[in-house]
Formats: structure tokens, sequence, C-alpha cells
């Protein structure tokens, strides 16, 4: 009868074995799964990052010598052409695609800090405010977009000190 429970121990020892490794295999199987979904997702926001970045350079490369001559200061005065006010609508077109991409997640918060200052500064800026009453109109759909925008901007007498100021 020893010799039966000898065995008996022998197989709960070696069930248990097999309990351990199948739990450890699991663990090691979640912790793979996790650490390649993290790299995915890290790897779809560079190529975001990547991508948006070369439609700036590019929308950048195609701006009129007079914005970099002026700016878009010249909108302070009222003087925004057809042209120029196109680019803003483009510019504002490519924030809203990122905040979007951002509010879903697609957009890394360290990524987003990147780009955040600079969309800033434009939202702040009087071409983007002079226009903004007009393009509100067309985001109507998205109003989480029209209020952060909004939220951004501040008030009217803001935009030069929010300009300059290093934190936004």
């Amino acid at each position: 009868m020893s010799a039966f429970r000898a065995k008996q121990r022998g197989a709960r020892l070696i069930e248990l074995i097999l309990r351990f490794v199948t739990l450890g295999s699991v663990l090691v199987g979640a912790a793979a799964i996790f650490i390649a979904l993290r790299n995915n997702t890290r790897q779809l926001g560079a190529q975001i990052f990547l991508s948006y970045s070369e439609r700036i350079h590019n929308l950048r490369l195609s701006l009129p010598n007079d914005y970099y001559d002026n700016g878009l200061s010249v909108a302070e005065q009222g003087l925004l052409d057809p042209e120029m006010r196109r680019y803003v609508i483009e510019i504002l077109q490519l924030v809203f695609e990122l905040h979007a991409l951002k509010r879903h997640g697609y957009v890394d918060k360290q990524i987003w800090r990147v780009w955040e200052p600079d969309i800033d500064r434009l939202l702040r800026g009087a071409a983007a405010r002079r226009e903004w009453p007009v393009l509100a109109r067309e985001y109507a759909t998205h109003p989480k977009f029209v209020t952060w925008v909004e939220q951004r901007q501040g008030p009217a007498g803001d935009s030069a000190q929010a300009a300059a100021s290093p934190d936004h």
C-alpha cells in the first residue's frame, strides 16, 4: 500500500509541476503579447507623427513668400488674402485631425507635447482667431473640438501674451 501511495504522491507532484509550468507558460505568453502590443502602438504613434510632420512640412513649403516676410501677422490689420485664408483653413484641418487622433488614443501624450505649443500659438494667433467664427460652423458636428479650440484661444486679448508665453 505504501508503494501505491508513493506512486500517488509522485503523480500529484508531477501534476503540480505541470500546472506550474503551464501557468508559467501562460504568464510568459501574456507578457510577450503585452510587449508586442505596446511596441506596435508606439510604432503606430511614430508613423502618425512622421506622416503629419510630412504634411505640415509640405504645407509650409507651399506657403507664399509673403508668409516668411510677414507671417500671419498681416491678419492683425485684416489683410488676409484668399490664398492665406486657404492656408489657415488647411492648418486648422490638420489641427482637427491631430486632435481627433489624440482624443481617440492614437497619438501618445509625449508625441502630442511636441505639437502642442505650436498648435496653441497658431490657435491664439490673429489669423486663426479671425477665421474661427466662420470655421467653427464647419466643425459643428464635432462640438468637443469646437470647445477645445475656444478654450485654447482664451479671451481675445490674450493672443500676444499667450504666443510669447513659454509654457503654452
